[in-house]
């Protein structure tokens, strides 16, 4: 996480709220006041180290997107590092170090980082450790990062568009209309389904816009995720469901009436016994 430091940023310090009174960039210090009038010295890795622990909360406006790179006189965006962020941090530079030297600007031997990487495996005790490739990739960062160790911070959680498209409310008419119109006895055509859908869910909420709802497309890819099983059984019932997916799955027919006698390759016996 991007905090900005400077004057007034607030934060609670141990449960005690205060506040930062003054940022000492080139020193690495700031000074921190709370709301009892107690002022005390700190230098960014000691607070650093009590946010790691969970003893120093951040207060509203404290986070920003602002790079760690930009500095001014009274003012400096630090990257603070979480308990488990920490451990994916030291993880990886662990296998950094296993097959690159203390300066990180050059590789050991080959054979020498296959013994490394194999040892610093075997102490973690890590069943599964990354290939060659991903430490490479890791060690790119770290250097295209200038060694700061943020580089390496796992982005997984940062990846792809995970905002809700839809409204709660517009979710909520939307599993109704499913549960109540298409999953029942006698179940209704999706279409019809669909246009139930948005009349009651326009009627609830006025302000709803024709934006805010899914396609008739998406509608039907929503019911399509639903496993056969429980469409069967919600619109035929459980004998029927259980007798058509005995194991959740269609039961499959042979093709041919007689597969299991044309295996049987035995002589019929013809004469009279």
């Amino acid at each position: 996480m991007n905090v900005l430091l400077e004057r007034d940023t607030p934060l609670v310090v141990k449960g005690e709220k205060a506040y930062i009174n003054r940022v000492n960039v080139d020193g690495e210090q700031l000074s921190i006041t709370t709301d009892k009038g107690v002022e005390r010295l700190l230098s960014f890795a000691e607070l650093m180290q009590l946010y790691s622990s969970g003893e120093v909360i951040f207060g509203p406006g404290a986070e920003t997107n602002r790079s760690p790179k930009k500095k001014r006189d009274n003012c400096v965006v630090k990257v603070f590092l979480s308990e488990n962020e920490q451990k994916d941090v030291q993880y990886r530079l662990g296998y950094i170090r296993a097959i690159s030297q203390q300066d990180l600007t050059s590789l050991k031997p080959e054979e020498e980082r296959t013994t490394e990487t194999i040892s610093h495996a075997e102490s973690i005790n890590d069943e599964n450790p990354p290939s060659f490739t991903t430490i490479f990739r890791w060690l790119r960062r770290l250097r295209a990062g200038k060694g700061q160790l943020h580089a390496l911070i796992p982005k997984h959680k940062k990846k792809g568009n995970r905002t809700p498209r839809l409204k709660k409310k517009v979710e909520d008419h939307m599993e109704e209309a499913i549960h109540k119109y298409f999953l029942s006895r006698p179940s209704k055509k999706m279409k019809h389904v669909y246009e139930w859908y948005l009349e009651v869910a326009i009627d609830d909420d006025p302000t709803l816009k024709e934006d805010d709802f899914p396609t008739y497309k998406t509608f039907c890819r929503r019911i399509h995720k639903i496993a056969n099983y429980t469409k069967f059984m919600s619109q035929e019932g459980f004998l029927s469901a259980q007798n058509n997916y005995p194991s959740g799955s269609p039961v499959r027919q042979a093709k041919f009436s007689l597969a299991a006698a044309e295996a049987d390759h035995t002589p019929i016996c013809s004469c009279p016994c």
